[in-house]
């Protein structure tokens, strides 16, 4: 699986509210690409970016928090991930960041 099928599996999944098989999805993929030492900064951003909208699904915001993190310390220039984190904080009434990060991702 490339990175192009690996996005259209996981907003495939997101649109049926499957975050089980979203986690599993990234979890098999993580396995792929370290298995292929295809495991580049791109690859691994992607998958932290799609676990934390799997979180995002399940309300569990924090935790999609940590994820957008890590796909932004992986891919400093992922706008997804810095729009996605702008939402979860903006759930948790982070308004301030919130914005910071909107503005990072239209940026």
């Amino acid at each position: 699986m490339d990175l192009e099928e690996f996005s259209a599996k996981v907003n495939e999944l997101l649109k049926e509210n499957k975050s089980d098989e979203l986690f599993a999805l990234c979890d098999s993929w993580l396995e792929e690409i370290r298995n292929n030492h295809t495991d580049t900064n791109t690859n691994l951003a992607s998958i932290y970016n799609a676990r934390g909208l799997a979180f995002g699904k399940n309300n569990d915001y924090q935790k999609a928090i940590d994820c957008y993190n890590m796909a932004i310390e992986l891919n400093p220039d992922y706008a997804s991930a810095y729009n996605n984190r702008g939402k979860a904080r903006n759930a948790l009434r982070q308004h301030e960041e919130a914005i910071e990060d909107f503005s990072k991702a239209i940026g």
